[in-house]
């Protein structure tokens, strides 16, 4: 039986016009399954006979419904293209963030290991990541202190360009005073890399320009 979240295989049987999506036979069951991939959750064009990767995001009473875009298939995904290091005891997944507007995704890795160091790990499977998807994984050192943690969730961004970092626990904000110009590279375009990392630490994220006074809130 599907569930929400699982990863599934299939082949392309139609591209239905009528319902902005591709009519999948889901692969792997003992019983035939259809999924519906809509056009929009789609990471990539595809024919009919064409195979697809996608998790599944509604269990419906004939029909499932997929995505190449929602948090369950970048965290899957995530997991089968480092596997072998989480196999290894080496890194564990902590959390994903992504959005349809941004050309990036974020992984929050947990080094289980002290001398892991997360970026080079994951540096040689870039390529991987391009078999499922168009957008650019971007790796995130996942700390249990919270202030490292929020620096962190800012790459690509420098984190550097952050001179003070004001935490208020109970109510899960931060303001953040970043140096004179850098405030438009730790937003990033259309404000997607704060945005981001507001959803990969659950906390508000204020983002403060000093000389100029100007401010910019996300909320996780």
């Amino acid at each position: 039986m599907l569930q929400v979240g699982q990863m599934v295989h299939g082949v392309v049987l139609r591209n239905r016009p009528d319902r902005d999506a591709y009519l999948v036979a889901l692969q792997g069951h003992s019983a035939p399954i259809l999924g519906l991939l809509p056009h929009r959750e789609a990471v990539f064009s595809y024919k009919v006979h064409d195979t697809v990767v996608a998790a599944v995001s509604e269990c419906g009473p004939s029909i499932a419904r997929l995505s190449q875009r929602s948090v369950w298939y970048y965290r899957r995904m995530t997991e089968f293209v480092l596997r072998p290091a989480i196999e290894k005891g080496l890194i564990a997944v902590r959390r994903i963030a992504c959005s349809e507007k941004a050309k990036f995704f974020k992984i929050a890795l947990e080094p289980l290991i002290e001398t892991v160091n997360v970026y080079q790990l994951v540096q040689r499977d870039h390529r991987e990541f391009r078999k499922y998807t168009s957008q650019v994984p971007c790796i995130v050192r996942w700390s249990p202190d919270i202030e490292s943690y929020l620096l962190e969730a800012l790459r690509p961004a420098d984190p550097r360009a952050v001179k003070r970092c004001e935490l208020y626990r109970e109510a899960r904000e931060a303001v953040l005073h970043v140096a004179p110009g850098q405030i438009g590279k730790i937003l990033g375009p259309g404000g997607m890399n704060v945005a981001l990392a507001a959803k990969l630490t659950r906390y508000r994220i204020d983002v403060k320009e000093a000389t100029a006074h100007r401010t910019a809130e996300y909320a996780a």
